[in-house]
């Protein structure tokens, strides 16, 4: 039985209509359930800041690292720790993905993972001051290479906001690559899909609720992004 019937048996059970019988279509129907069970457990490894605010809400690119390898690390030991070091949930490891749809839907999902930390790492590297490893957010990389190319002349640093204003959106870009590649299986397995990332360059020009303004700034924090030496974000929005 491939994927597409499934799930077709699966919304079928749910429906209360009898399953068809037969040794494959109960193994399918199995998998399917053991997979969609699984998928529960491994959202909440990305219910955290790092899949939900724009780069330029004061992200600051170490602690997304941290937190993208802290993923990583969680889908390949099947420990998922807070940034304090507390264990916070065990499970099956993304290997243990019985439907070859889902295996293949998380694998990419792993080397997009991997394919973002490379992004982030490349950007800071790039944009470092001199004096410190990184800056501590992406705007205040920004308002950096803002002045380094103001010293030519004012046009130079409204060319570099808005080059670094792009590269903010491609980071954020690649954090929705791999929710949407997540929402595809959470959505077959009829829980709750995420949010997608607004893109930095278009928060200006949002009309938001101020709960939403919150969640957007990953507050309430999550259990995941705890830490005993952390302060609580400043949510005061930054001047251009």
């Amino acid at each position: 039985m491939d994927f597409e019937s499934a799930v077709s048996e699966l919304v079928a059970l749910l429906r209360g209509r009898p399953l068809t019988r037969g040794s494959a279509g109960a193994v399918s129907d199995a998998h399917f359930r053991e997979d969609a069970a699984l998928i529960s457990q491994h959202r909440k490894a990305f219910q955290r800041r790092a899949f939900i605010s724009p780069c330029y809400l004061e992200v600051d690119p170490n602690e997304l690292i941290v937190a993208i390898d802290d993923t990583i690390a969680a889908m390949n030991t099947g420990s998922l720790y807070s940034r304090s070091g507390k264990l916070l949930s065990t499970f099956p490891t993304w290997n243990e993905y019985r439907l070859p749809d889902f295996k293949a839907a998380f694998g990419r999902i792993m080397q997009l993972l991997d394919d973002l930390r490379r992004t982030v790492i490349a950007l800071g590297k790039d944009h470092r001051d001199n004096d410190f490893h990184y800056p501590q957010t992406f705007s205040k990389m920004m308002d950096l290479a803002i002045r380094r190319a103001r010293v030519h002349d004012h046009f130079a640093g409204a060319l570099a906001r808005d080059k670094f204003m792009a590269m903010m959106d491609a980071v954020d870009r690649r954090r929705n690559e791999i929710l949407a590649e997540l929402n595809s299986l959470l959505e077959v397995s009829r829980l709750d899909a995420f949010k997608l990332i607004p893109l930095s360059s278009t928060l200006d020009d949002l009309e938001i609720s101020e709960e939403e303004t919150a969640r957007l700034w990953g507050l309430p924090s999550s259990p995941l992004d705890a830490r005993d030496d952390k302060e609580p974000p400043n949510t005061k929005a930054r001047g251009k």
